[in-house]
């Protein structure tokens, strides 16, 4: 079975190129074209990553409760 997952951005073969999982969207992304977000995390765009980010925020809020 051939693997023809590809880059949502660039388009790049996994058969040429290592791609990761984005941990929001579960897109594919390679190297040059991850999003490198606060924390050192890597996802496949700034939108997931804002995403992400709000998620962090709502985290937070739950468990110290809302900030004054």
């Amino acid at each position: 079975m051939i693997d023809d997952t590809k880059c949502v951005k660039c388009r790049a073969s996994s058969e040429v190129v290592k791609l990761e999982k984005c941990i929001v969207c579960y897109s594919h992304y390679c190297d040059d074209c991850a999003f490198r977000a606060t924390g050192g995390r890597r996802l496949c765009s700034e939108s997931c990553a804002q995403i992400l980010m709000q998620g962090d925020e709502d985290e937070l809020e739950n468990e110290f409760g809302p900030e004054e």
